[in-house]
């Protein structure tokens, strides 16, 4: 008798099949609406600024809304999974790109957005992106706190209307020169203090500026020194690959010395060495605070973090409180000067 035919199967069944490659959290990421509509308004052209400002803002504050609450519970931020964390930082990027797109006019909820970006992204390693992140929204707080002051001009209390503190200090001009038993001159003017007239909004906004100084310089320090890691790996790796190419060549030039051996090996010691800051960046730092004492006072403290000798620290935080004095004292000087050019008004009005 004839074998019976063997039932047929189709080609697929018969070959093994192939596992399927496992997506990455990004790839995940990448299915979900809200990072759709976040990608989308960080690959708008700049034409869309005017043509579609309302539609761009109304999706980045549509983003914001969604994901703002997973920042009120600290532990739920910490303990996220990647794919959660992925998703934020789309979203966030998104919010970033639409504010800043059409030069959203909420400088507190801007830098909210972008500080919460940045931790994420610092995070998640990458500090390049957080410092460039943080970069554009302190030039955008600048410009918020500008037109806030602009817009105070001439009016009656525009000597305190910006005094983020709640008071304002009264002293004399010889506040500074007291003797140090404690005896004041009888005709000093009485010391106190004067409320200052700054709405919370404003006061909520100078410290969201301060915090977002502080991430600023931070990540650019951290950032300074991934080019200064990626400078000493680029070295490392000429030099290794020079004395390879030495090696196969002793043939031809001969077997290495003793001394080149020693040489080359100092070489590569030293081309990885990491400096403790990067220079360069922290110079560049230093001059974008120019004479503000109070920027350089926050300047100076990311500074000091990265230094690990503590006498080095020290130094760099004392100087921060020198800032922090000669800042104070500017101040009181330039409010004791628009408080004298008021009086002499009223005075000549009257």
């Amino acid at each position: 008798p004839e074998p019976e035919p063997e039932p047929e199967t189709s080609d697929g069944e018969a070959r093994e099949r192939i596992p399927e490659e496992e997506e990455t959290e990004e790839e995940k990421a990448r299915k979900d609406p809200r990072v759709k509509l976040a990608m989308t308004l960080r690959g708008l052209p700049r034409a869309a600024a005017s043509s579609c400002a309302d539609v761009v803002t109304d999706a980045a504050l549509l983003l914001w809304n969604d994901v703002k609450d997973r920042f009120k519970d600290s532990r739920r931020e910490t303990t996220a999974r990647d794919s959660d964390q992925v998703i934020a930082a789309e979203i966030l990027a998104g919010c970033h790109a639409g504010f800043e797109l059409v030069g959203f006019d909420d400088g507190a909820l801007r830098a909210t957005v972008s500080l919460r970006l940045c931790l994420i992204l610092e995070r998640r390693g990458d500090v390049v992106s957080a410092a460039r992140v943080a970069e554009e929204a302190t030039r955008a707080m600048e410009r918020a706190r500008r037109a806030l002051v602009e817009a105070a001009a001439g009016s009656p209390d525009e000597a305190v209307r910006h005094v983020t503190a709640e008071c304002v200090w009264l002293g004399t001009t010889n506040d500074a020169n007291d003797d140090d038993d404690g005896d004041d001159d009888a005709d000093d003017a009485t010391v106190g203090f004067v409320r200052a007239s700054t709405s919370e909004t404003e006061q909520a906004l100078a410290a969201i500026h301060a915090d977002l100084l502080a991430a600023y310089h931070r990540l650019a320090i951290a950032a300074g020194m991934e080019a200064e890691r990626a400078r000493s790996d680029a070295l490392v790796a000429e030099l290794t690959a020079k004395s390879e190419r030495r090696a196969l060549e002793s043939t031809i030039y001969g077997v290495k010395s003793a001394w080149d051996l020693k040489r080359e090996t100092r070489a590569l010691e030293r081309a990885g060495v990491l400096p403790h800051a990067p220079a360069a960046c922290e110079e560049r730092l230093i001059n974008e605070a120019g004479r503000n004492p109070w920027r350089r006072a926050v300047l100076l403290t990311q500074m000091a973090a990265s230094r690990p000798k503590r006498e080095n620290r020290e130094a760099l935080l004392e100087e921060a409180a020198a800032s922090l004095v000669e800042g104070e004292r500017i101040e009181r000087e330039l409010h004791a000067a628009a408080t004298r050019k008021g009086e002499d008004t009223t005075t000549t009005t009257t």
